[in-house]
């Protein structure tokens, strides 16, 4: 049976993967019997469970991806708005906490009257809001990432 990076992997940029190992070998451990015997079980679990956490890894990186290659703010100002209000709202974040630590998946999370009604308050309440993103530009990125260091790099007197 596969586990870990063998059977999932995702962008490190949530640091979901120990996660998912660690999830996966917890499932493993409580249903090596069953797991033996179906094989096909143990897959349809991995997709019930922890595909839902790759898709939304994937899309994403996929709208990172585009807003760098367009320099465009996000396209969905509602889910733009989630992390916002998060900073704001005890219920938003505590469902972006159940994401990030995988208790459930976004669409789940997310995905309540109780959250719709908090974001949709907020928004009300934020009529400025609008979506962005932290960090740099793709041609500020570039422009940094190709200069020289801003100091002298000297080799140390352990590699020589």
């Amino acid at each position: 049976m596969n586990t870990g990076d063998s059977l999932i992997h995702t962008n490190p940029t949530l640091g979901h993967g120990v996660a998912l190992g660690l999830r996966t070998a917890q499932h493993l451990a409580a249903h090596a019997d069953t797991v033996a015997a179906d094989p096909a079980g143990y897959h349809a679990w991995t997709v019930r469970e922890l595909r839902p956490v790759f898709d939304a890894q994937v899309t994403g990186d996929r709208t990172v991806g585009e807003r760098l290659a367009e320099g465009a703010p996000p396209s969905d100002h509602r889910a733009a708005a989630l992390a916002a209000c998060a900073f704001d709202d005890p219920v938003v974040m505590r469902a972006r906490a159940q994401v990030r630590h995988l208790v459930h998946p976004p669409a789940e999370a997310y995905g309540t009257d109780e959250v719709e009604r908090h974001l949709t308050a907020w928004l009300t309440a934020h009529p400025e809001f609008t979506p962005g993103h932290d960090g740099p530009t793709r041609a500020e990125w570039e422009a940094v990432v190709a200069a020289p260091p801003p100091y002298a790099v000297e080799p140390s007197a352990s590699s020589g």
